[in-house]
């Protein structure tokens, strides 16, 4: 699944993604918490929260659940 960015200044989005070897994310252009895109859970299901600050987009992991 390939991501795009959407979002305007101030807005934020919380993703669910399935079992992260099913779909493997492509993520846009921007920075994440603790430098680097996550590796989602292979069989969980992962949740990831987007937010825009200005011109540049932030995510940041935030866990999985089963």
């Amino acid at each position: 699944v390939t991501f795009t960015d959407s979002l305007v200044d101030g807005e934020s989005i919380t993703l669910h993604i399935d079992d992260g070897t099913a779909y493997a994310a492509t993520w846009p252009t921007m920075e994440w918490v603790y430098g680097s895109a996550p590796s989602l859970h292979a069989t969980s299901d992962n949740w990831v929260q987007l937010w825009k600050v200005g011109s540049t987009l932030y995510g940041s992991f935030v866990g999985f659940s089963s």
